[in-house]
């Protein structure tokens, strides 16, 4: 019997993959970058959504200018929302929900308020689904809600944001999408808890 392949090495962290597909993009792109671009096609077909659009907030809060930075902060708050809302779907799916019962669980529980874990009716599901506790007490948490803030503040206010807070709410994003990509792995290779006779 011949020997089983090594394991493949486990995901790189958001970051890391934003900073290749922001290499091959900005190989694949020789012009100036305008406010928005579009991703070439390799990069959209590989990619989820969430990541692409933090990709995106990396690079406007790279660029630095005040509406960029801006816009960089409401992108990477986006990105999480949508990442939770597949973490939780996938949470659901583990658990035995059908995808259309998840979709409407969601829109029941977040209402049109943010459907990140920030949301107490969307933590308390995503606690439920995981078994465990949400990331409270982890180190960027705190940051990660100062940001939600900011964001609000952005859109509501119109609040400038310097270089400085729109590259530091990307890096908090990516450390709050690794936290769910983790934990739904995490999850999804627990055995599934034994029914009841």
């Amino acid at each position: 019997m011949p020997d089983k392949p090594p394991d493949p090495p486990p995901p790189s962290s958001a970051v890391r993959m934003i900073s290749t597909v922001h290499n091959q993009w900005a190989q694949f792109v020789d012009q100036p970058q305008p406010f928005i671009q579009t991703m070439p096609s390799f990069v959209t077909t590989l990619t989820p959504m969430y990541l692409q659009i933090l990709a995106q907030s990396c690079s406007l809060a790279g660029q630095g200018q005040q509406y960029q930075c801006q816009f960089a902060v409401v992108l990477a708050l986006t990105a999480c929302e949508l990442a939770t809302e597949q973490a939780l779907v996938a949470l659901l799916k583990v658990r035995g929900t059908d995808s259309l019962l998840s979709e409407a669980m969601l829109s029941i529980v977040a209402g049109r308020r943010s459907k990140t874990l920030g949301n107490r009716g969307v933590m308390k599901v995503f606690e439920a689904l995981t078994r465990e506790r949400g990331p409270t007490n982890a180190a960027w948490w705190q940051k990660w809600q100062d940001f939600r803030t900011l964001r609000d503040y952005i859109a509501h206010r119109g609040d400038a944001v310097t270089q400085t807070q729109a590259s530091e709410c990307a890096e908090t994003a990516s450390l709050y999408i690794d936290y769910l990509r983790d934990t739904v792995e995490r999850v999804g290779r627990q055995p599934p808890p034994l029914a009841a006779p």
